[in-house]
């Protein structure tokens, strides 16, 4: 989860005051962003679903035809002892098993099912140990300070990041400034909101960066309330076409 450095929403009796927050991210906190875009767009995107699909069929099929042959054969063998009553029985049985089979690998392909789970999972464990490895490489920094200011023409989000050692410091800031216009969706879970900014990255924001529940939907709603005034702002105009001249004259 995320530490919170500040937990007080700063606002002021003017509206147009900006509201801002301060808190820092932990690995955690960069792995629900991995699996939000996995619910909400990896898994929905026609790729995922060729792929996915496909190899259940392949392996499903593939699965069936193996535990049929392995019956048809097992039961042919006892066959050749112990002499049966129908000599279809072999075949009857390893094509049922496999149908079987089969049809199970189907279910599973419903959504949510329990192929789907069972890649969610393996899914799960891969973004985390990607951002392990990010963070080993030193590609993730861990912990670094956030602050997000809300403006009605766009946020900012302001990372800091300080190492000390023996002999050398670093210090490093970096400043982001997003358009409201450019930020597809903002969505809420159980635990962060998320800002997601068309081909530049998200913004990961945590519950527990506030010190209230309301004061955390405070910010989300106005977050909100700019980026939808920002839509209608910069929204083309239609124009009508003026109308025909239906004077008669003579």
């Amino acid at each position: 989860m995320a530490s919170s450095i500040t937990n007080t929403l700063m606002t002021s009796s003017r509206m147009d005051y900006p509201l801002s927050v301060e808190y820092s991210l932990s690995l955690a906190d960069h792995h629900a962003l991995d699996m939000f875009r996995y619910d909400k767009i990896l898994r929905k995107s026609a790729r995922f679903r060729l792929k996915f699909y496909g190899q259940c069929l392949l392996e499903g099929g593939v699965g069936a035809a193996i535990i049929g042959l392995m019956l048809w054969g097992l039961f042919k063998a006892i066959g050749s002892v112990l002499p049966l009553i129908d000599p279809l029985v072999p075949l009857r049985l390893g094509c049922g098993t496999a149908l079987l089979y089969f049809l199970v690998i189907l279910l599973g392909m419903i959504p949510d099912s329990f192929l789907h789970r069972k890649a969610r999972k393996i899914n799960d464990k891969r973004f985390w140990q990607a951002r392990l490895a990010q963070l080993q490489a030193g590609l993730l920094r861990y912990p670094q300070c956030y602050r997000v200011v809300l403006t009605p023409e766009w946020f900012t989000e302001t990372v800091s990041y300080q190492e000390t050692n023996i002999a050398v410091a670093i210090i490093e800031r970096k400043e982001t400034r997003v358009w409201w216009t450019t930020v597809a969706r903002i969505d809420v879970t159980a635990e962060h909101a998320f800002f997601i900014v068309r081909d530049k990255g998200n913004l990961v924001l945590p519950r527990t960066a506030f010190a209230e529940e309301a004061t955390f939907l405070t910010f989300v709603d106005t977050a909100r309330a700019y980026r939808e005034a920002a839509l209608l702002k910069s929204a083309p105009k239609r124009h009508l076409p003026p109308s025909p001249n239906t004077g008669i004259t003579s």
